[in-house]
């Protein structure tokens, strides 16, 4: 792979929206960055690449070199916004950078497991991982946070496991109508080295009578193809789903 070196857009932190030229520049990098040509073609190249952990991770330094290593906001959010999205049906939006600052004060930093509904982007997460990272430094610890979020649409959710994967978060992702609890498939994502520095690993749950009781979901289709990257958690999903969600220092 091409290593690329494009011009790093500025960021937009959540805040104000940026002006049209600062988001045309932001939605033509990413489009390069991933090797297409139309924005409407970026969310299946990144399910794509989400199958393939070589290919993957080499994208992953590309943007990270990129964004000059900053993983404190979603950079992809300009993209979605104005080229994903489906604020008429779905209503779907961003939460604003202070509501987002206003939900971190309420529950502050000392919890280990963060739950969100809706989580489109995973916008919210990504903003407590930041504030973890900023008060944690050097001791800041992957396994000792995990996340779990719960999305329907379909566009939306190849971004979020990016987002989550890259910056090296235990996680397990849903892919529900979190009202009626019907699901296209759950995704784990793991730190399986522990790395602070590294990324996570990326697994499909299996679509078994037991992942649907115990995530309270019921399978109306099988949306993603088997895939297992962390073979030791999976397996241990066989025995007891607490030792794996919950008991990742043990293996850590």
């Amino acid at each position: 792979m091409t290593e690329k070196k494009l011009n790093k857009p500025k960021k937009n932190d959540g805040g104000d929206r940026l002006n049209k030229m600062e988001s045309s520049k932001t939605i033509k990098t990413i489009e390069e960055l991933l090797d297409v040509n139309e924005s409407y073609k970026v969310p299946e190249k990144i399910m794509n690449i989400m199958f393939d952990k070589e290919t993957r991770e080499e994208y992953f330094w590309r943007f990270m070199k990129n964004f000059d290593y900053d993983l404190s906001y979603d950079w992809f959010q300009q993209d979605f916004e104005e080229n994903h999205a489906d604020r008429g049906k779905s209503k779907q939006d961003f939460t604003p950078k202070s509501i987002t600052n206003l939900l971190h004060k309420l529950i502050g930093l000392n919890g280990t497991t963060t739950f969100e509904p809706a989580a489109g982007n995973g916008g919210i997460i990504i903003s407590r991982y930041a504030q973890i990272l900023e008060e944690k430094g050097l001791k800041y610890n992957p396994s000792d946070y995990f996340y779990v979020a719960e999305d329907l649409n379909d566009r939306s959710m190849p971004f979020l496991l990016f987002n989550l994967t890259i910056r090296g978060m235990n996680a397990v992702v849903l892919h529900v109508d979190s009202i009626t609890r019907e699901c296209k498939g759950i995704l784990l994502i793991l730190n399986s080295k522990n790395n602070s520095l590294g990324f996570s690993d990326f697994n499909v749950m299996p679509y078994t009578e037991k992942t649907e009781k115990y995530f309270n979901v019921k399978f109306v289709e099988k949306y993603y193809k088997e895939h297992v990257e962390s073979e030791l958690f999976i397996n241990e999903w066989k025995y007891d789903i607490r030792r794996l969600l919950w008991g990742l220092g043990k293996y850590l």
